[in-house]
């Protein structure tokens, strides 16, 4: 079983971000980056899957230069190999569609059963490259999977909805996109660390950008006011039915 998994690195939420002078970039000097929650269970279920059925995983990433170490996390987890597609100017300037354009033309030079994407990313929560990609290679597709069983040669994939799951049947190749949680992502030994800093990452050129969308404005959200207290108790009722009148809600 061959599986590619494409991962995003996102910056660390902790972080407390700038924008810059031009609003239409982050100021991402000295900030710090991890891999995309959603992303990191795909790594492991890909993992996971070697683990029990043999074959290899391939991690490959759309970034700048410095997205190398978040391959190199994730060979440390596990992965076999990792390919950077080195993009070209601001990050921020890589919307769904170009991503999914360069993931889709590297791609065509891989072997594989199988491509992982995280449901989202933690930063634009776009919720479409993984799809984007599948259509644009012509490839089945089931979104939003949080377990993933292989029975008599065929893959089936459970995916949550509202009032219970529904259960496809895959053939490979297919893409499938997974979701946070579904299953509790390892952390790197010690001997994985060492091996993934002596592993060379193939680095490619991406694709040119072709973006119908065009970036205006990064703004921070308003400042919130701050909350009333109304009192404690039954004696506070009288008070919030007279605001709440005054906002005309009841």
């Amino acid at each position: 079983m061959k599986i590619v998994v494409c991962l995003k690195r996102v910056l660390d939420t902790q972080e407390r971000v700038e924008i810059a002078p031009d609003g239409k970039r982050l100021v991402s000097t000295g900030l710090d980056y991890v891999m995309n929650t959603h992303d990191e269970c795909a790594v492991e279920e890909a993992i996971r899957i070697k683990e029990a059925k043999g074959g290899t995983v391939t991690v490959l990433s759309l970034g700048p230069s410095g997205a190398t170490e978040t391959i190199r996390e994730a060979i440390a987890m596990g992965a076999d190999e990792g390919i950077l597609l080195e993009l070209e100017g601001d990050e921020e300037a890589w919307g769904p569609k170009s991503t999914a354009s360069a993931l889709a033309q590297a791609l065509k030079g891989l072997e594989f059963d199988l491509v992982f994407f995280g449901l989202e990313s933690g930063d634009g929560s776009h919720h479409q490259v993984g799809l984007a990609v599948a259509e644009a290679l012509g490839l089945p597709a089931v979104d939003g999977v949080k377990k993933i069983d292989f029975q008599d040669g065929k893959i089936l994939v459970r995916r949550g909805i509202e009032l219970g799951e529904e259960v496809y049947e895959l053939q490979p190749p297919a893409v499938l996109t997974l979701v946070d949680g579904m299953n509790r992502p390892r952390h790197p030994s010690l001997r994985g660390i060492m091996l993934a800093k002596r592993k060379e990452i193939k680095t490619v050129k991406a694709a040119p950008r072709e973006e119908p969308l065009r970036l205006i404005q990064l703004r921070k959200p308003p400042e919130r006011a701050g909350g009333e207290i109304l009192g404690e108790g039954k004696g506070a009722v009288p008070k919030l039915l007279e605001k709440l009148r005054e906002a005309g809600l009841v």
